[in-house]
């Protein structure tokens, strides 16, 4: 383990991870449908405090994944680039 941080379950819960002093990522829903840390002004406060931000359910339960084009089944290890072409 390189980090130490939380996960959070609500906005109102990132005062709290703020001030814990070995806070150095959180975990916070973050997807089209739900900015509220953006909002809020979390990530402003996040990047001054130099605490980093990981989005979770960024495809919100996958239903923003609709338009992502599948993987082809023979190059899953592939990633995705511009354009929705896989290498």
């Amino acid at each position: 383990m390189k980090r130490t941080g939380v996960s959070l379950r609500t906005v109102d819960s990132w005062n709290l991870a703020l001030k814990w002093p070995q806070c150095e990522v959180v975990e916070v829903i973050l997807n089209l449908l739900d900015q509220r840390p953006m909002d809020a002004g979390l990530l402003d406060r996040a990047a001054e405090s130099n605490i980093d931000v990981i989005a979770r359910v960024p495809l919100c339960f996958g239903f923003s994944a609709a338009s992502i084009p599948p993987v082809p089944h023979s190059n899953r290890m592939t990633s995705a680039v511009a354009g929705h072409e896989y290498s």
